[in-house]
């Protein structure tokens, strides 16, 4: 099974404003979608293929992430990056170096590290219908909303 699929052939227009370094865009592999699917039963749920769809399942590990009371859509707005940085710096049980994977849905993921994701979240937050920003690690978990709120917490183990 292929595990990434080339940038290019990704939604590569993201990474483009605010610009992405080629020293960061180096390190970020678009997952393919069987490779992603694969991961996602694993971390995020074998019972829906996007989080909106759980809506109904909230027996889901992810409904109980804790509110982290801030909103990020008028620091989005306003390319204010500090706030959000700071946000997951106080509240990501992850390392600078961690890998992450940026879940969209079942299909749609991207790898990085943790400080990759944070010089250039405003980039991957181009879909905001609840991705997770999941650390292999760690197991812990920051969902974004599409009201700009965001969740974190632990994976329960098994």
């Amino acid at each position: 099974m292929q595990k990434y699929i080339s940038i290019n052939d990704y939604w590569s227009w993201c990474f483009e404003e605010p610009p992405v370094s080629k020293e960061d865009l180096a390190q970020i592999f678009p997952l393919s979608k069987e490779y992603c699917a694969e991961l996602w039963n694993h971390y995020i749920s074998d019972k829906v293929s996007c989080l909106p769809l759980a809506y109904t399942e909230r027996e889901h590990w992810f409904w109980n992430l804790k509110y982290l009371d801030y909103n990020y859509i008028d620091d989005f707005n306003n390319d204010i990056t500090t706030n959000f940085i700071d946000l997951l710096h106080n509240n990501f049980l992850c390392s600078k170096d961690d890998m992450v994977i940026y879940f969209v849905n079942k299909f749609d993921a991207i790898e990085t590290t943790f400080d990759v994701f944070l010089r250039n979240w405003m980039n991957f937050l181009y879909e905001d219908e609840h991705p997770i920003l999941f650390c292999v690690s760690t197991g812990f978990a920051i969902m974004f909303s599409p009201d700009g709120g965001v969740y974190g917490g632990k994976r329960p183990s098994g």
